[in-house]
């Protein structure tokens, strides 16, 4: 699942947990009070047959499900079943002769609890056949959010008539398919799927797996039969029932793929989806593991509360933030991480899916860095850095107070929901990156190969992940996982180095400084995990680095280890450096804190001389916070790049000071005026808008205005109100007949601020 924007937490559910009683052995959710592992499991489901009867008009299901089990180990005499909000009429059980025999039940706590005549044992598969109805409340797409978190299937009103009902969907991560479904809702079972979902005729139907076949059992109705052949968890299943404009793309290896949109949306499909083709052949080639499933199919619902989307297997659920028509694509498809986020998620997720929540990095950080490797296919590494990996940085940064006060494979939490965080997010990709530089590009992959394979179809965790890069790779790798998977905080380092000509040798002093450990933030249960959080902040962490030494126009590689709270290091070199680079591979300076008595000098030889986008945006960084002619400089160099990706960073990073110089201000408005990337031309223009422009812009700002980009109108739009308001607010009612992303929040800005003067207005004419 991917949250857009990304959230602390995803969909709240009320936890039911299944347990079986047995007569031999007790299962209890929980060790103790505190940890949560892996959810107990008596019974595993081996197959969901549902016959479902969707009716619109009265949002409700009518259910018959046939659900086949088999026994783990230990002789049970009952079964308890999630079945959240919903009436079950019977519970059978099928005999050997297909005859059914009805079971005694009881309904309570949202489960239900069936018993059998006599103890099941091990020996043999079974089948229950079992009755209910699931009535739900239809809301407003405007709504979703107020019926959460207890939902799992809504009945969603058309947006433009609140009396007719136009979608039903549902959503399942982590726990809500029991409320449409009864089942062992657990990430740690696995089943094959029939459903026959009868519908209304004349809407369509979309569900995992294939459509087998379609038949009409009344004039009104049409009953699709959706086949899933594989085995996958509770949680994705999936359908929805609406109305689709459906576009079909070029098969991959014979298998479907589809985009399922509004009509009005029909000419954008393919541009907003289209890549899909290609990032499966990514996927397949980087993991050595082909797509494993039938089809793919990409559908929008009206309303998707909370997140952005969903990766059901086989049937992915997109929010209608999705969708873009022609005029907002010319920025960007901003969707398109998303799009290779779930993509990702049917080998990480899907087809080797988390044992327990707790390990929920190995579906969701690997899904997040999925992003990363289908940019750096596709674009490139500097495109990759800038677009995933800096912002997936900042999201940390924003959110250390949280984020250091976690695992990022955390066992003690409230409810599920509570693992989806920035955490997992945004600094489990980041620790991957780390792993995949230390070990080396094939390794990885390698790896990852490896740990898919063993485990397809099954559960993955943060161990067995560890085992596979261990029998790859050969290391021992037990420190990594300590260092990085089972502790929270962040490194913080502050690194001293100078040049011994006599010696001819550059002297580094590497300290871990510690860091505020955010205590505050964190629920201790008791004193003991209080006690244990303190000791894991205070030892220093183990951190393997990359030391580029660049001198006589040659550059040397050092490897170091820092494991210590002062580590001293000597190098050998003929001359004094012109650049010491310290983590050359800028991986583990994604998550670590790192002061260096780096000189400007150094910094400009960085950006000059240093290969990677990262090295450019360090040095970047560091000239735009000095107000100094050779700092800025490097900046007028930057915004000149050949990549975009660099002067997009630059742009966004220069100060006031650098525009008060008439030099630099006529650098940044030849950008407005003249830059062909429209991201890059917005961002421009909303510097000049926002710096106290002068009424010389008004004819920039008002050519800017008419521009097809929503991005590059937006900008113009806003400094037009800074030089001319009048003018501004006048363009305003014709602009807002066809405006979308940034041009639609400038004219919700110019409008508040309006109100505001208004309100300010009437006040004044008051007290008059």
């Amino acid at each position: 699942m991917r949250i857009v924007p990304i959230l602390l937490f995803c969909i709240c559910s009320t936890i039911v947990i299944s347990y079986a009683q047995s007569t031999n052995v007790a299962f209890p959710f929980n060790m103790n009070n505190h940890y949560k592992g892996m959810a107990p499991k008596p019974f595993s489901i081996m197959h969901t047959r549902l016959y479902a009867n969707i009716n619109l008009n009265q949002s409700v299901l009518n259910g018959t499900e046939w659900l086949t089990l088999h026994n783990n180990f230990y002789t049970q005499d009952s079964l308890c079943l999630n079945a959240k909000e919903m009436t079950v009429q019977s519970v059978q059980l099928v005999k050997a002769d297909s005859s059914l025999v009805p079971l005694q039940f009881q309904y309570r706590d949202n489960q239900a609890i069936v018993y059998f005549p006599k103890p099941i044992d091990n020996q043999n598969p079974f089948t229950l056949v079992i009755s209910y109805t699931k009535q739900c409340i239809p809301v407003k797409p405007s709504e979703a959010r107020k019926h959460l978190p207890e939902v799992g299937l809504f009945f969603m009103y058309d947006a433009k008539d609140s009396s007719q009902v136009a979608e039903a969907f549902t959503q399942g991560e982590p726990q809500s398919n029991s409320y449409w479904i009864p089942t062992i809702d657990e990430p740690n079972q696995k089943s094959t799927q029939e459903f026959y979902l009868t519908v209304p005729k004349n809407f369509q139907s979309l569900s995992n797996g294939f459509l087998a076949n379609q038949s009409y059992p009344t004039d009104s109705t049409r009953t699709d039969y959706w086949k899933m052949d594989l085995p996958n968890a509770p949680y994705l299943f999936f359908f929805i029932v609406g109305h689709f404009y459906v576009y079909t793309d070029t098969p991959y290896n014979g298998k479907p793929i589809t985009y399922w949109v509004p009509d009005e949306y029909a000419s954008t499909a393919k541009d907003i989806f289209g890549l899909t083709p290609t990032m499966i052949s990514c996927y397949s080639k980087l993991l050595g593991i082909q797509f494993p499933w039938n089809k793919y199919a990409q559908v929008v619902g009206l309303s998707i509360p909370l997140f952005g989307a969903m990766e059901n297997t086989t049937a992915v659920l997109h929010s209608d933030k999705s969708l873009q028509n022609k005029r907002q694509l010319l920025d960007d498809n901003f969707w398109e991480p998303v799009i290779a986020h779930e993509l990702f998620h049917h080998w990480f997720g899907d087809l080797v899916t988390c044992r327990d929540w707790a390990d929920i990095m190995v579906n969701e950080s690997f899904a997040a860095y999925g992003e990363y490797l289908w940019y750096r296919y596709q674009y490139g590494e500097a495109v990759a850095d800038d677009q995933i990996l800096l912002k997936q940085k900042e999201q940390v940064a924003r959110n250390i107070r949280y984020i250091d006060t976690l695992e990022l494979v955390n066992h003690r939490y409230k409810d599920p929901s509570f693992v989806f965080g920035r955490n997992t997010y945004c600094e489990g990709p980041l620790i991957l990156h780390i792993l995949h530089t230390y070990v080396g590009d094939s390794a990885f992959f390698a790896s990852l190969h490896d740990y898919l394979q063993t485990n397809a179809f099954g559960f993955g965790t943060a161990t067995l992940l560890k085992q596979s890069f261990e029998k790859v790779t050969g290391m021992d790798l037990d420190w990594f996982w300590n260092e990085w998977l089972h502790r929270s905080g962040h490194p913080v380092l502050s690194v001293r180095y100078n040049y011994d000509s006599a010696q001819k040798l550059v002297t580094m002093i590497v300290e871990q400084k510690g860091h505020k450990k955010h205590e505050e933030q964190a629920d201790y249960a008791d004193q003991d995990m209080h006690k244990e959080h303190h000791h894991r902040h205070a030892k220093p962490y183990i951190l393997p680095f990359n030391i580029d030494i660049y001198a006589n126009n040659k550059v040397q590689r050092f490897p170091i280890w820092v494991n210590h709270r002062r580590d001293s290091f000597a190098f050998q070199v003929s001359s004094k450096p012109d650049l010491v680079n310290f983590d050359a591979d800028k991986a583990v300076s994604l998550l670590a804190d790192i002061k260096q008595n780096k000189s400007l000098s150094e910094y400009v030889f960085q950006y000059e001389h240093a290969p990677t986008f990262l090295d450019k945006a360090e040095a970047i960084n560091y000239c735009a916070q000095m107000n100094d002619p050779v700092a800025n400089q490097v900046l007028t160099q930057a915004l000149q790049d050949q990549s975009p990706e660099i002067r997009s960073f630059a742009i966004n990073h220069i100060k006031d000071t650098f525009l008060a110089d008439a030099t630099n201000r006529s650098v940044i408005i030849e950008i407005a005026k003249h830059e062909l990337v429209k991201k890059i031309r917005a961002e421009a223009l909303a510097i000049l808008a926002k710096n106290k422009p002068n009424k010389d812009l008004e004819s920039l700002f008002e050519k800017a205005v008419n521009d097809s980009s929503y991005s590059v109108a937006g900008a113009g739009l806003l400094g037009l109100h800074a030089v001319n308001p009048k003018k501004a607010k006048a363009l305003v009612p014709k602009l807002k007949l066809d405006a979308q992303g940034a041009l639609l929040r400038a004219i919700t800005m110019i409008e508040a601020l309006n109100d505001r003067e208004a309100l300010a207005k009437k006040i004044i004419d008051k007290k008059k």
